[in-house]
């Protein structure tokens, strides 16, 4: 009789432990925020509306939950929006807004353009910098075959000592570049 009861119990908790896991895995919601193109922030819990089947950073539309109302805005409609800790940042492309990651804003910043084909489960990072905030954006990563090495240094040109950190291959990574860059740009 010990044994049977003891069954039940340690079913039951596995029960309760497994359903209220896997129903807090079905609400991808996070803390954030959305600012509007009237430059009007909206606080509450965020989600990319579809995380399958995008390409070149495109979400169609944004999904945004404040209390017990659900609303959807439009790519267009929006600057900017923040998941849990990752913000993005709305940019034109002809006439396509792109989002972009931001992994740091500074002197330099650095963006990253998300691509996931059709169909595929894996999400390629393409790493962009910025000089300023007037300047195009310049690709600075090249996938496997790693940093666009020439490409930055003539870019940044203007920091002591970030041309022979390049020869010495000291960087391995865009942020690690962007970090120094802004570095020496605050101690000029």
């Amino acid at each position: 009789m010990i044994k049977a009861t003891t069954l039940f119990f340690g079913l039951f908790l596995f029960v309760i432990l497994f359903g209220s896991s896997y129903g807090t895995a079905q609400d991808d919601f996070q803390e954030g925020h959305i600012v509007t193109n009237s430059n009007d922030t909206l606080y509450g819990k965020t989600r990319d509306s579809d995380t399958k089947g995008f390409d070149l950073g495109r979400y169609e539309k944004i999904r945004f939950k404040e209390k017990s109302r659900k609303k959807r805005f439009a790519s267009s409609d929006i600057q900017s929006y923040k998941i849990g800790d990752t913000q993005y940042n709305g940019f034109f492309s002809g006439s396509k807004k792109i989002f972009y990651r931001v992994g740091s804003e500074g002197y330099l910043n650095h963006y990253i353009m998300e691509i996931q084909k059709q169909g595929e489960s894996l999400v390629q990072d393409i790493d962009f910098v910025q000089k300023g905030k007037s300047t195009r954006f310049i690709r600075a990563s090249q996938g496997v075959f790693g940093i666009k090495k020439k490409r930055l240094a003539h870019l940044l040109n203007d920091c002591p000592g970030l041309s022979q950190k390049f020869l010495n291959r000291e960087f391995r990574y865009v942020f690690q570049i962007v970090d120094f860059y802004n570095t020496c740009k605050i101690d000029l």
